[in-house]
């Protein structure tokens, strides 16, 4: 994995309450939740995912959505996929896709620490 992806989803495991540094068998490792089904999700020391780990994008980049930390969430690979499946593609001003956005915009807002 990249430098980057590793320092983006340590930037995002350091703002989210969900997330916690755990001893796990004599490694510490960071242990949070999915922001759609809250699945546990663990994390290297390091920023690299151990679980299924995915940087989500709120508003998609299909929709112009970027890499800034405002914009992302930490998802598990199966939600970030079905997310993907059935909204990214939708014209943005579909209401679905609208519902969608601004219900991760919260639950990121809700988990800031």
């Amino acid at each position: 994995m990249k430098n980057k992806q590793r320092h983006l989803f340590l930037s995002l495991i350091s703002a989210d309450r969900t997330f916690r540094k755990s001893d796990v068998r004599g490694e510490t490792l960071w242990v949070g939740k999915c922001i759609h089904c809250r699945k546990k999700l663990v994390f290297a020391e390091n920023g690299e995912p151990i679980s299924d780990g995915s940087l989500e994008h709120i508003l998609p980049r299909t929709h112009g959505g970027t890499d800034d930390l405002e914009n992302l969430a930490i998802a598990c690979r199966r939600c970030n996929s079905q997310k993907g499946k059935r909204h990214d593609w939708k014209p943005i001003s579909d209401e679905k896709l609208q519902q969608m956005i601004e219900r991760l915009r919260r639950r990121k807002m809700e988990r800031e620490s």
